[in-house]
């Protein structure tokens, strides 16, 4: 008899026992990130101009079937010489990646101020991300674009800095700050959520420091990358663009809106 308070005590912790929620897959994770992420390639015949990275935003319907929709920076793919073209490399995350040609870049004029612009292409496979909410300070996220023009770099950081000082249409910040370094190539490039994956906004440039040669009466120098000094197009500026230029509607519905 003296069994069962032991066992009636047994049922009760098992009954006030808290239901703890599943951790996010980090390999899916992981894998959403890499295949929504894109290297741009400016060229003019077989040369090289510019190189650049992206991010699958979306899908739109085009002629004869859906086009993937690229979000990148505009420095990137707009203001290009006679002849040049724009083409994208799917899937580096496997290897060479699958050439695409961009079929259309939209970067609409009345947009000027946003370094944002827009690929259409199709691709064997389009994996969309989704557009996150505004992160909070020390938000672990992941960095991912093509340094040099060569292969994919992934980059793990948090979210140093949020600048409220600029908020877009009086809500979301219109730039972030993380601590994770780059180089050129990345402008463009994602940077998501460790935690789900979502996008929280796109690498636009980084902080640089000039050094001279001294000694040298030409006064040569070289601009060198600050290292945690990393500028992010938030996501409400994002969103904000996407509206302007009419293609809002290709965000997921488990896109979340500014705070």
């Amino acid at each position: 008899m003296r069994a069962w308070p032991a066992a009636i005590l047994l049922i009760l912790a098992a009954g006030c026992s808290v239901t703890r929620l599943p951790e996010p897959d980090a390999d899916h994770v992981l894998e959403r990130v890499l295949r929504a992420s894109v290297q741009v390639l400016v060229e003019h015949g077989s040369e090289r101009l510019r190189t650049g990275s992206g991010v699958v935003i979306g899908q739109r319907a085009g002629q004869g079937g859906l086009d993937c929709v690229i979000l990148t920076t505009a420095h990137t793919v707009t203001a290009l010489p006679a002849g040049a073209t724009v083409a994208m490399l799917f899937d580096r995350d496997a290897g060479t990646g699958a050439r695409v040609p961009a079929q259309e870049v939209v970067a609409p004029r009345e947009l000027r101020e946003l370094d944002l612009a827009l690929l259409r292409g199709r691709p064997e496979r389009c994996a969309p991300t989704q557009l996150g909410g505004v992160p909070t300070l020390g938000a672990p996220v992941w960095a991912v674009g093509f340094p040099w023009g060569r292969g994919l770099r992934l980059v793990g950081g948090i979210v140093s800095q949020v600048m409220f000082e600029e908020l877009v249409d009086g809500r979301g910040p219109a730039r972030l700050m993380i601590d994770a370094s780059v180089a050129s190539g990345v402008s463009g490039g994602g940077v998501f959520d460790a935690r789900t994956g979502e996008l929280l906004g796109l690498v636009e440039g980084f902080g640089t420091a000039r050094v001279s040669f001294h000694g040298r009466p030409d006064g040569q120098y070289v601009d060198v990358p600050m290292p945690g000094e990393t500028y992010v197009i938030a996501g409400p500026t994002i969103r904000h663009f996407l509206q302007r230029a009419g293609y809002v509607d290709i965000l997921g519905p488990g896109t979340r809106a500014a705070r």
